[in-house]
This record gives C-alpha cells, structure tokens and sequence, in this order.
C-alpha cells in the first residue's frame, strides 16, 4: 500500500442490483480451454463495461498445473527443493483485495499471480 493510505471497510448496505447471465459455447475447444477464455479473456472485457460490478465464473474444468521435481537433478546443481517451492510461490501469488477510499473515490485493490514463464 503506498504511504499515507488507510483501507476502511465500507459499511452494511441493502444491495439492489440486476443480475444477468452469459454463456460461452464453443465446439472446436475443451471445457477447459472455454474456462480458461473466460477466466483470463471475457471476465476482465466485462468487468470493463460500466455498472458491471462483478463476473463469476461458473462451470468448465479449471485448469491446473503440476511440477514434477527430478531430485537427482537438483541434486546435481545443488538447489534444495525449497528454493523450487519458494520461487512458484513468488511467480504465483493471489492476495485478497479490498477498497481503498481517498478524497471521496474508492479504488479496488487485489493482486492476481500469473506463472508466464520460468520463475
């Protein structure tokens, strides 16, 4: 948080809001794939739209991704398989968010993790 920002929790209020639901239908990809398009692509594009405060997402398979750690090999350069752990846990951190209210405007605040590449 920059210096000089205090996070407040906003008060208890009755929501009233519309809901709507899309579907995304595809037949030349996975569910998965379809899940990870509206996860990663749709999702942000809507929430772009004024007014839209929130895209659940709902059903498909999420993706998952598992690291196989050969131990003769970090062995051989000598890396404790704490430092693996360690760096997917920097290339990959998901931190909750909140609102930050100054001078009347509020700002969301989250941090999502993104593994692009090698750590």
């Amino acid at each position: 948080m920059p210096e000089g920002v205090v996070p407040t929790l906003a008060p208890m209020r009755q929501v009233s809001a519309k809901s709507s639901v899309h579907q995304s239908k595809a037949k030349a990809i996975s569910l998965m794939d379809l899940r990870t398009l509206q996860d990663w692509f749709i999702r942000y594009q809507l929430n772009s739209v004024p007014g839209v405060a929130e895209v659940a997402s709902v059903g498909g398979q999420v993706q998952q991704y598992q690291i196989d750690v050969d131990p003769n090999r970090l062995r051989a350069y000598s890396i404790p398989l704490s430092t693996v752990v360690q760096a997917v846990q920097r290339s990959n951190s998901n931190v909750g968010g909140n609102v930050v209210e100054q001078n009347g405007q509020w700002s969301i605040v989250r941090g999502i993790g993104l593994i692009t590449s090698d750590c």
